[in-house]
């Protein structure tokens, strides 16, 4: 298994425009800032996501909280996205998304 490390790439995969993506996940806490749970990008220099394919998509933790943003992105808006509610902490949650 890849050992996670902050801004260390751990695969190069081609994408698809229709996808489906699924996980669990178990928040034990929040941080401070932004939690990057995961980023899918075109762009390996600038990861903002302020252009279509830098966060196609991409997942965070918001601020202080266990709510997710969901950035896709799309070709007018690249950090285009949607907003959860809060995930209980320390209960596994299945994460789902799907685009076509």
């Amino acid at each position: 298994s890849p050992v996670l490390v902050r801004s260390n790439p751990i695969a190069n995969i081609s994408g698809k425009a229709d996808y489906r993506l699924s996980f669990d996940i178990v928040p034990t806490g929040t941080v401070v800032d932004w939690g990057s749970i995961l980023q899918f990008t075109n762009d390996a220099v600038d990861d903002s996501c302020g252009k279509f394919g830098q966060c196609s998509p991409a997942i965070w933790f918001y601020p202080s909280d266990t709510r997710l943003y969901v950035g896709i992105g799309d070709s007018t808006k690249g950090n285009w996205g949607f907003d959860t509610d809060a995930l209980p902490l320390n209960v596994s949650t299945k994460v789902t998304l799907e685009c076509n």
